[in-house]
């Protein structure tokens, strides 16, 4: 199997990428030779091919699109980074730390975009690094204020997002705009609104794990649509199908895969497939206890699932005893950081305890 580098939308085989390091660093196409152990005339060969795959005409110019490349790539992986820690923050601590972290972020973002040129290479890294930051602070946002004020809190935040996807044209951002949309007038309850602007998110989001944590609120809304006969059961089977098949061929982040599996657990008890749903719950239960031997995984993912199996065993009025001992087990070693599920689950396991009705 050929290795390949990937630099400025280009692929690069293993040797034409060292031919370009060389030549980059200014050595002589008889230096590289030396070096790669090779024939001068092999090296002149790849520098030429590489003029042309690059559209450059000499090897000044092949070093300035190499520099500046680099260069791109450091402050995507910089600005990358400062998404990542407000993701991260969102799902290891509290949603008001996640929010002074996303503003913190944010001014730096908003400081670096005023200053930039409006030709500047940089300039459409911070924009994309700006939308992720607000993304997740939209997120934190919903997490901390379940109540009729969130899409006062929320709209904002979301619209500055739709102006940068009008600016930047990323058809990636309309997507969040509309996921940020879409999951707030869910939790406000106002399924109707949510599903036209999730079902638009999901013509955007094409990144597997967006696209996972869009469909999996897409397919609770629709579950609750179709309950009140607003809309094909077939559609909602269609979501799910597609959820297993990214699960299963286009990712390998276990938080999202656990979190996508009890929310399919979920609409599926919302669909009355007791059997399915806790089936599902169950795999995400499993593939849980087995990621966390092994790396760190937020404890939020373990805790969802176990309020989504309790919430089953209650809608359907049955005793399932190695979920009550799991949720009891959850509770004994219980994360402070987590106060408002924590109450839910001890609300659960009381409720479970008292007699199931015939």
């Amino acid at each position: 199997m050929r290795n390949y580098t990937y630099l400025g939308g280009f692929q690069f085989p293993e040797l034409e990428w060292k031919v370009l390091e060389k030549i980059a660093s200014g050595l002589s196409d008889k230096e590289t030779a030396v070096l790669l152990n090779k024939e001068e005339n092999t090296i002149k060969n790849y520098a030429r091919r590489l003029f042309a795959k690059i559209n450059v005409s000499n090897r000044k110019e092949l070093i300035s699109w190499y520099k500046e490349q680099v260069l791109l790539e450091e402050f995507k992986q910089l600005v990358e980074d400062w998404g990542n820690d407000v993701y991260k923050a969102r799902i290891e601590t509290n949603p008001t730390n996640t929010i002074a972290i996303a503003d913190r972020r944010e001014a730096t973002l908003i400081k670096r975009i005023e200053k930039q040129q409006p030709n500047s290479i940089l300039l459409p890294i911070y924009k994309n690094g700006l939308v992720r930051v607000q993304y997740e602070k939209t997120a934190a946002l919903r997490e901390q204020s379940f109540h009729a004020k969130l899409l006062d809190l929320v709209g904002p935040v979301a619209l500055n997002i739709e102006k940068l996807a009008k600016e930047t044209e990323n058809p990636e951002h309309y997507g969040l705009f509309n996921y940020a949309m879409g999951d707030s007038y869910y939790i406000v309850r106002d399924f109707a609104t949510a599903i036209r602007y999730l079902s638009e998110a999901a013509k955007y989001l094409k990144n597997p794990d967006d696209r996972l944590a869009v469909l999996r609120v897409l397919g609770i809304v629709t579950a609750k649509l179709v309950q009140r006969h607003m809309m094909d059961e077939k559609r909602y089977d269609a979501i799910i199908e597609e959820m297993l098949f990214i699960i299963k061929n286009d990712t390998d982040n276990v938080e999202r895969m656990c979190e996508t599996y009890e929310g399919i657990g979920r609409s599926l008890g919302i669909m009355l497939r007791l059997d399915e749903a806790l089936e599902m719950t169950e795999t995400g239960y499993k593939l849980y206890i087995e990621a966390s031997q092994i790396m760190t995984i937020s404890k939020i993912r373990h805790y969802q699932i176990a309020r989504t199996e309790g919430n089953l065993l209650l809608d359907f009025d049955i005793r399932d005893e190695e979920i009550l001992r799991r949720l009891r087990e959850l509770l004994s070693d219980r994360d402070d950081r987590y106060p408002r599920i924590t109450e839910q689950l001890i609300e659960i396991i009381n409720k479970l305890k008292k007699p199931i009705q015939d």
